[in-house]
């Protein structure tokens, strides 16, 4: 309410206050110049940053959402992912079919020499699988027993 207090008093006529008029509009005028001023240099800021241009922000800052084999949640873990697939087809690829050698590299328990061993580690395993948690984006293996009871029951770790 910067401008309210300059309003005409009584019986005063416009005519005999409107150099306060202009001026108030002035004013005015230049506290939104400033106003949209600052904006226009938050909103280059903010161009300059989804351009990739400023305040770039590190992979392992950068959220990711796994996809297929890839079960990082940042994007510096799912290229370090898709770095040891691609070396595991290339240290392989002499001896068998790609998809075999890329099949032999498990996101929970790495490399296996063969696509039996991994096949066979995920079925002996009591925990073979993994989930995120989307809340504090930690990462757990499950899995399922019975109790002694004959109870169902899911069994969980934290994978560190």
């Amino acid at each position: 309410m910067k401008y309210t207090n300059k309003q005409l008093l009584g019986n005063m006529e416009i005519k005999n206050d409107f150099q306060k008029i202009n001026d108030n509009s002035t004013n005015l005028t230049q506290d939104l110049t400033d106003l949209f001023g600052k904006d226009s240099a938050t909103q280059l800021r903010i161009t300059e940053h989804a351009n990739g241009n400023a305040e770039k922000h590190g992979a392992d800052d950068v959220v990711f959402a796994p996809y297929g084999p890839i079960t990082n949640t940042n994007v510096q873990g799912a290229i370090n992912q898709t770095v040891d697939r691609v070396d595991n087809i290339i240290a392989s690829s002499g001896t068998s079919s790609t998809e075999v050698v890329d099949a032999r590299l498990s996101s929970v328990n790495g490399a296996n020499a063969t696509l039996k061993l991994r096949l066979d580690a995920h079925d002996n395993s009591a925990m073979p699988h993994i989930m995120n948690n989307l809340q504090n984006g930690k990462r757990y293996r499950y899995g399922y027993r019975l109790s002694a009871t004959g109870v169902p029951q899911v069994i969980s770790q934290e994978v560190i």
